[in-house]
């Protein structure tokens, strides 16, 4: 899967306080089989979550061929927005 990113819009949006740089968060996940059902409906959870943070440019998850193994990505602001 692909992601594109209009990184200089989201650069000259902000007025006075306009960001130079972004912080992006890679985690790297395996799930048992037994538990990928609940795993999943909890992803779906945090990622809706984290989507409706102010200081949360983009937040996505790959499932990779193995159908267990997940990548979440997620840009930042900066990495005071990301660890609060």
């Amino acid at each position: 899967q692909t992601l594109w990113f209009d990184l200089h819009q989201r650069l000259s949006d902000s007025e006075s306080t306009a960001c130079t740089y972004l912080l992006l968060v890679r985690d790297e996940m395996t799930v048992s089989h037994k538990h990928l059902g609940e795993f999943c409906s909890s992803l779906k959870q945090y990622l809706k979550s984290v989507a409706g943070e102010r200081d949360c440019f983009h937040v996505t998850a790959v499932k990779l061929p193995d159908g267990v193994t997940f990548i979440i990505y997620e840009f930042w602001e900066t990495e005071e927005d990301w660890k609060r």
